[in-house]
């Protein structure tokens, strides 16, 4: 019985040297020595072998791109730029609304913008710029 189960182990040792071969193997390739790719197969085989813990390191091995912890966003980039452009809408369609407010009061363009340069200046940001748009076209004589 002893016999059986120590020829067991010895088949599962033979099986996993000649993985990690199948594996670590390497050709020459004019006269230098090169890793080979390994095929889909043996890909295969080394993440199981690695999710076994038989290869070392191949079942904790991520896919294509780059580390977990070095992206700049905490979401994939598709979905940061539709956030931040939804955030941007909001804050437009927001100031569009208090504009319109300060308007059925009565107030005037030129206060408004007055009032909007004076919030950017207390909130510390740089003044917004003029839009060629924005401005009338003026007549040089």
């Amino acid at each position: 019985m002893e016999r059986a189960e120590e020829k067991k182990a010895e088949i599962v040792v033979e099986r996993r040297k000649k993985a990690k071969r199948a594996i670590k193997k390497v050709f020459r390739v004019k006269g230098k020595k090169r890793k080979v790719t390994p095929k889909k197969r043996q890909v295969g085989v080394k993440r199981l072998l690695g999710a076994f813990g038989v290869v070392g390191g191949a079942g904790t091995q991520a896919g294509p791109g780059r580390p977990k912890g070095t992206y700049k966003y905490s979401m994939p980039i598709h979905e940061y730029k539709k956030l931040q452009s939804r955030k941007k809408a909001l804050y437009s369609e927001y100031q569009r609304e208090q504009i319109m407010k300060l308007r059925r009061r009565g107030v005037s363009p030129e206060q408004i913008q007055q009032l909007q340069l004076r919030r950017t200046m207390e909130e510390g940001l740089p003044p917004p710029t003029r839009r060629l748009q924005d401005e009338p076209e003026q007549m040089v004589d």
